[in-house]
């Protein structure tokens, strides 16, 4: 009670006050025992600022991704972004703002209150197709959140959008050799090309070489293995958007992919379309004789016959290629055909007189179409006796 006569005026010092609305009732009486009505008064109480309790990323329905303040995430889907805040008093209002520098989007939110206190959001964001509400690029979010007495508390984060695939260009393949009808008869060879991505930059560049082919997504035959479903194990390291590698191939076709994936998600290939090959022989041919035979007497009277069967696992042989063919100590050297797989042919015995030891050599050697030379030869015995008659 405090003692008042006539008008005055009164206060009250050091009132415990809660966080929230209290309301305090004052009554006067004076000497005589007379009571005034009472005079409520309610005070309102806010301490503390609100609170922007957390912020979640949900792309394209994969589940929900805590957004720490001032961090950046990257998105090349539709995606929604929710949130809580929470005030010891009472909210106001909770606001999202997002701006790349040129337009600031103010978009409406979906708000839950549970209570005065605690107020959940959400808003759904389209970044593809004819509806976009974002365009490509960076873009800064401010969650700002206000309470019933006035105090203001914001966080920002950035969500970078890329829908954009890295741009891959065509690779090279360089075995420091010209081919030959299309095949190298080198293994080792440079890959090199380069990759570019404008918004979110690149994440990872890797490649694949095989003997199998593989098709793009867009392929419609079942039996086909599609380029998007195949493990990539060769990383390349990127420098000033360009890589080189060195690679060892494998004899035969060689198919040569690229696969390059930005930090939002976005992958592209290069080499789907077959469109990237070489083809490896380092093998040279196998020659077997099938006549004559090796060191079997011929005779000097009689036309030489010969064949050799030749095989090429790789390469084979180019239409028109030739075999060289020598008979040691004439003057035969002759190019002959390749036909079925196999040379042959008759040395003239005009050739054969003019051997004047009792042996000779007769060698073959052939390229097959990478350009890896074989050859072959053998002994023949010569006779050089003419027949003796005994009467």
């Amino acid at each position: 009670p405090v003692a008042v006569t006539g008008t005055t005026s009164w206060s009250v010092k050091d009132i415990q006050t809660v966080e929230g609305e209290s309301t305090y009732t004052f009554v006067s009486t004076d000497t005589l025992g007379n009571v005034s009505e009472e005079t409520e008064y309610t005070l309102k109480v806010d301490h503390n600022d609100p609170v922007v309790d957390s912020c979640f990323i949900n792309i394209n329905n994969s589940g929900d991704s805590k957004i720490e303040a001032n961090s950046t995430v990257m998105v090349n889907k539709t995606f929604k972004l929710r949130g809580s805040v929470s005030d010891s008093y009472k909210l106001n209002t909770v606001e999202l703002t997002l701006t790349n520098g040129v337009t600031t989007l103010t978009p409406e939110l979906s708000v839950g209150k549970s209570t005065d206190k605690n107020w959940n959001w959400e808003k759904s964001f389209n970044v593809s197709g004819n509806a976009i509400d974002l365009q490509n690029g960076e873009w800064t979010v401010t969650v700002k959140v206000t309470d019933e007495s006035g105090k203001e508390v914001s966080s920002k984060f950035k969500v970078v959008v890329d829908t954009v695939a890295p741009a891959i260009t065509k690779p090279t393949l360089d075995f420091g050799i010209s081919p030959s009808n299309g095949w190298f008869k080198k293994n080792i060879a440079t890959i090199a090309g380069s990759v570019t991505d404008g918004t979110s930059k690149l994440a990872n560049v890797s490649y694949l070489v095989t003997n199998e082919r593989y098709y793009p997504d867009s392929d419609n035959d079942g039996s086909h293995t599609k380029l998007s479903s195949v493990a990539f194990d060769n990383p390349l390291s990127i420098n000033n958007n360009t890589y080189s590698k060195k690679h060892t191939f494998a004899e035969g076709i060689n198919y040569v992919y690229i696969k390059a994936e930005d930090n939002a998600g976005n992958v592209s290939f290069y080499g789907q379309n077959g469109d990237v090959t070489c083809q490896i022989d380092t093998s040279v041919p196998v020659m077997a004789f099938e006549k004559p035979a090796n060191g079997e007497m011929i005779s000097k009277n009689v036309d030489l016959s010969f064949a050799v069967a030749l095989s090429d696992e790789n390469s084979g042989f180019a239409d028109g290629t030739k075999a060289t063919v020598t008979l040691a100590e004439t003057t035969y050297s002759q190019a002959i055909a390749i036909a079925n797989n196999k040379v042959s042919g008759t040395i003239a015995k005009s050739y054969l007189t003019q051997i004047t030891s009792n042996s000779t050599k007769l060698t073959v050697s052939v390229s097959d179409a990478a350009g890896n030379v074989a050859s072959t030869n053998l002994e023949l015995a010569i006779d050089n006796e003419a027949p003796s008659v005994k009467i």
